[in-house]
């Protein structure tokens, strides 16, 4: 039809009226995305009290998970499962160097899988960031870029003193709990993080 009509048409308003068609098109296009964009936005995704990142709206009903107690000479890691909310401690990463953090923790990625990782995130007892929270998200940042894993950030606050006061009450001296301090501390931020989980969403995890 439109062959016709231009066939009938001088040479300039053939052009013209391709022209116009090809505008037409494009707006219609654009329009078209515009609204999927607002439909999209009109929906926020979920996001937890802990974390700037959206969490997972339905737990799996069961896999592993890897807590990262971050330090600057020292890594604490915890593992844990998602069906048992369960928190262990698992070693500790002692390097200052990121290359070798990185081997280590590509190691603990490949054995234990797991669904998405948690770090701590250190605070001022009044809730406000420091120097260490930058150090801490940069790291989980580095996690998410390297590794494509989700990441959740947890409140860490008074974990370190937490993990010594368990570590003394099981009798362990001031020379020994050192080589267990940061996994344990890596324990309670996970034990932590799923206790922050509404109740609706742990039950939903368990009951999968």
């Amino acid at each position: 039809m439109l062959e016709k009509t231009l066939g009938n048409l001088p040479q300039k308003n053939a052009k013209k009226t391709v022209e116009n068609a090809f505008k037409n098109i494009v707006e219609n296009i654009v329009e078209n995305i515009v609204e999927n964009t607002a439909e999209n936005q009109a929906s926020p995704p979920v996001f937890s009290s802990l974390s700037s990142l959206p969490v997972l709206p339905i737990f799996p009903a069961k896999g592993s998970v890897l807590c990262f107690d971050f330090g600057v000479k020292r890594i604490g890691v915890a593992t844990g499962e998602i069906a048992q909310q369960s928190a262990h401690p698992l070693c500790i990463i002692h390097s200052e160097i990121n290359a070798e953090r990185f081997a280590q923790i590509d190691a603990l990625i490949k054995e234990w899988q797991p669904v998405f990782v948690i770090v701590g995130i250190p605070v001022s007892p009044e809730g406000e960031a420091h120097e260490m929270s930058a150090r801490a998200r940069r790291f989980a940042n580095q996690l998410r870029g390297r590794f494509k894993l989700i990441v959740q950030e947890a409140d860490e606050r008074y974990t370190s003193i937490e993990a010594a006061e368990r570590l003394r009450e099981s009798g362990m001296s001031a020379q020994k709990m050192k080589a267990h301090l940061d996994a344990v501390a890596a324990q309670i931020i996970l034990e932590g993080f799923w206790e922050s989980l509404p109740k609706k969403e742990a039950s939903k995890t368990i009951s999968q």
